[in-house]
């Protein structure tokens, strides 16, 4: 992933020399710097439900194809995700034992990689929106000096996001997602604007 620079630079998690320091750095230089240029930022900050174990095998395993892992590789990769089954067990009682039909193993190595090559592409639904991910966190902002034609903006360029999430068959958890409206203070106080991602907020 690194020596042939598969993954976005926009992504921060589970990266070498890489952090949330730096990630949240960006942000705010990217908010900073459009203040003083007396633009309005609009940030989205989004949240997955859980994200991790709803990725789907199956477009996992077509965007490792179309990474170029291949052949023997790529079967190790479907046979790493395969097969998988838990339960709960509470003292000496168990729950049936279900097959993990989705998700990719937390607290492993190769959990997080493959989370990340799975959203890598979330960047090339939008060619206006800079947008900085740690792993599932999602940051997206857009900038514009009229902040009536920002929200404007923005809620179209979420529908395509939104899109993108249900082809890669993730949900976004709107109870958890937000919108702050960044700007000169003296005009940011005299401003109601109204976005919508799905029809929320």
């Amino acid at each position: 992933m690194d020596k042939h620079n598969i993954l976005q630079p926009i992504q921060y998690g589970f990266r070498n020399k890489q952090s949330t320091e730096l990630a949240i750095l960006d942000i705010c230089n990217h908010i900073t710097n459009n203040i003083k240029s007396k633009l309005f930022t609009a940030g989205v900050f989004i949240d997955l439900s859980e994200a991790f174990d709803s990725l789907d095998h199956d477009i996992l395993t077509k965007k490792l194809f179309h990474y170029g892992i291949r052949g023997t590789p790529l079967k190790w990769f479907q046979n790493y995700l395969a097969d998988r089954y838990h339960y709960v067990q509470i003292k000496k009682h168990k729950s049936n034992v279900l097959k993990v039909e989705r998700g990719v193993p937390q607290g492993s190595i190769m959990g997080p990689v493959l989370f990340n090559i799975c959203i890598n592409d979330i960047c090339h639904c939008s060619d206006v929106l800079k947008m900085v991910l740690f792993a599932d966190d999602t940051t997206v902002l857009l900038s514009n000096s009229d902040a009536h034609k920002l929200a404007a903006t923005i809620t179209l360029e979420l529908d395509k996001l939104y899109k993108w999430t249900k082809c890669n068959k993730l949900k976004v958890n709107f109870d958890k997602t937000c919108f702050i409206l960044f700007g000169p203070k003296i005009c940011i106080n005299a401003l109601i604007i109204n976005i919508y991602f799905n029809n929320n907020f």
